[in-house]
Order: C-alpha cells, then sequence, then structure tokens
C-alpha cells in the first residue's frame, strides 16, 4: 500500500521533517517517526532517511511514477542536503563538547579519538589560546572537514564518514569507502573506532535483546538458526554489561 500523504503536505517537507529528526536527535525512534508519518511499514520509513542522494528514484517505490513530483523531490534534496550539513556540524559540536567539557557520560572508540585530537590540538599556542566555546567549534570544523560525519544506528553513532584514515570500521569490507551499515549490529559495531555511544544507546539494546528473546520462543531448539541467534544474544548481552559499566566509569570521572 501506498504512503499516506495528507492534503496540507507536501511530499518534500514530509521527507525533511523525517531525515532532521532522526538525525538531529540521539537515537530517535524510527517506530515513533513511521508512525507519525503514517507509513505501512518501517521499511518505507527508512528510505526516508537513508537514500540521500537519489530521493525521486527511491520515492517511487512510496509514491509512484510521477514526473513532475520526481522535479520537485531533485530540486528540494539540494536545500536538504545542506540542512543535513547543518544538522551533521551541530550533532558533532554536541560530541566534542561531551567528551571536552565531560557534562554528558558518552564512550566508544571515536570519543576515545577525539580525545586524542584534543590533546594534539591544545599543544598548538593557536588552538590553545582559544575559550572553551571556540576550541569546540574549531575541533569540529576540522573534523568535518576531514570527512567525518554521522550515520546514526540504533545501538550507536557511527561517525565513519568517508574520512581518509588507515583505520577500517568493523562494518567494512576490503574497498568500502565508507561504513556498510549492512553489515551493522550490536557485535559487529563493538569496539569499532568510529562508534560513540549515549546511555539512551544502551537502553534500546536492551530492548532489542528482550525482542529477540521474545522471537526465539516460536524457533525450533534444534534449528541452525536458534542456535545462531543464542550465540549472537549472548554476545550482546556481554556486550551491554560491558557499556554500562563503561558508561558508569565515565559518568563518575565527570
Amino acid at each position: 500500500a501506498p504512503a499516506i500523504l495528507r492534503p496540507y503536505e507536501s511530499p518534500s517537507m514530509r521527507r525533511a521533517y523525517a531525515i532532521l529528526f532522526y538525525y538531529r536527535y540521539v537515537n530517535a525512534s524510527l517506530a515513533a517517526l513511521s508512525q507519525q508519518l503514517v507509513h505501512p511499514s518501517l521499511q518505507e520509513t527508512w528510505v526516508y532517511i537513508t537514500d540521500l542522494l537519489a530521493p525521486a528514484k527511491s520515492l517511487k517505490v512510496l509514491y509512484g511514477k510521477d514526473a513532475e513530483r520526481d522535479v520537485i523531490f531533485a530540486r528540494e534534496d539540494k536545500k536538504l542536503a545542506k540542512e543535513m550539513k547543518f544538522v551533521r556540524e551541530m550533532r558533532l559540536e554536541d560530541l566534542v563538547r561531551a567528551v571536552t567539557e565531560g557534562g554528558i557520560p558518552v564512550t566508544g572508540g571515536f570519543a576515545k579519538f577525539l580525545k586524542r585530537v584534543r590533546n594534539t590540538l591544545l599543544g598548538h599556542v593557536s588552538y590553545a589560546r582559544l575559550d572553551e566555546e571556540r576550541q569546540v567549534t574549531a575541533m569540529a570544523k576540522s573534523l568535518s572537514d576531514r570527512g567525518y560525519s554521522l550515520a546514526p544506528l540504533p545501538h550507536v553513532d557511527c561517525w565513519r564518514g568517508t574520512a581518509r584514515t588507515q583505520a577500517r570500521g568493523r562494518c567494512q569490507e576490503p574497498g568500502d569507502v565508507g561504513p556498510n551499515p549492512g553489515r551493522a549490529s550490536i557485535v559487529v559495531c563493538n569496539g569499532c573506532p568510529f562508534g560513540s555511544l549515549y546511555e539512551q544507546h544502551t537502553v534500546n539494546m536492551e530492548a532489542d535483546c528482550r525482542h529477540q528473546r521474545e522471537r526465539l520462543v516460536f524457533m525450533s531448539p534444534a534449528s541452525l538458526q536458534y542456535s545462531r541467534e543464542i550465540r549472537e544474544l549472548s554476545l550482546a548481552e556481554k556486550i551491554i554489561d560491558l557499556r554500562k559499566m563503561n558508561i558508569s566509569l565515565v559518568g563518575e570521572a565527570t
């Protein structure tokens, strides 16, 4: 069934709202967003927030073929790209501020990387002389210019982007330029040098594990799928316990 478009809404406005909502807020709920947009499935909402480069093509899945509408999306996508750039920069500044000022507990490989970057920058007189807020802005701009960019996932914020670095994301395969969301998971992303995690990410992971245990009830214990999911669930729960401990330690340190 096609997505429902209210009479007072334009497709471009809906899509811009969906993307900005999901990217701006830490771990925004995809289910809640799908309900707001009156989509019949989460998959259709995912089209909205992941295919930023080819909206006219991807949205035909939702609204069918319409040449005039395709032109509108192509034009509006340029405006949306500017807004997305601004949102990503804001999120990066928020993360840098949390790491450097210690107000909000944040963990993960990318948070550790930011601390190393800041220590290096403090060795430069021109940076050290800036006040704290200008240091945050300058550091975030430097990282953004190098290609570090946000891709929010339910269990982690990925900052791999297109930065030229010898390090490789845990989800990446040889030859991948950026992250590979199709391979991302709680287990795969654990220990990734490009991940940052807030407490809310751990809360969502616990919910995912509960749902996974509920699904296991309907599987045959003798099946290979059951054995595989049990192993993954066990690893995920161990990772959650470790993350809770790390968040607690960071909170005490701040």
